[in-house]
């Protein structure tokens, strides 16, 4: 995946390529960073939510290094910040 930008390093993903990145799809992203679970569904994630900026109502960009960051730590769990 292309990280750079021709005038420079990009800062953001979109949650497509963000969720390419984790091998997951778009909606199951969405679903790490809801708030709150819907109704009768359990939560995605039991510890923290990725880094993700709200640019807009419908815009939402991933951090590109607090990201990588966060998914080098998805699967331990015990070193999240609780």
């Amino acid at each position: 995946m292309q990280i750079e930008k021709a005038n420079g390093k990009r800062r953001f993903w979109t949650a497509k390529e963000a969720a390419e990145y984790l091998e997951i799809s778009t909606s199951t992203l969405y679903e790490y960073i809801r708030p709150r679970p819907r109704k009768n569904t359990p939560s995605k994630l039991r510890t923290s939510v990725p880094p993700y900026r709200r640019l807009g109502r419908n815009v939402i960009r991933f951090p590109i290094k607090e990201f990588v960051e966060w998914a080098s730590r998805f699967d331990h769990p015990e070193q999240e910040k609780k």
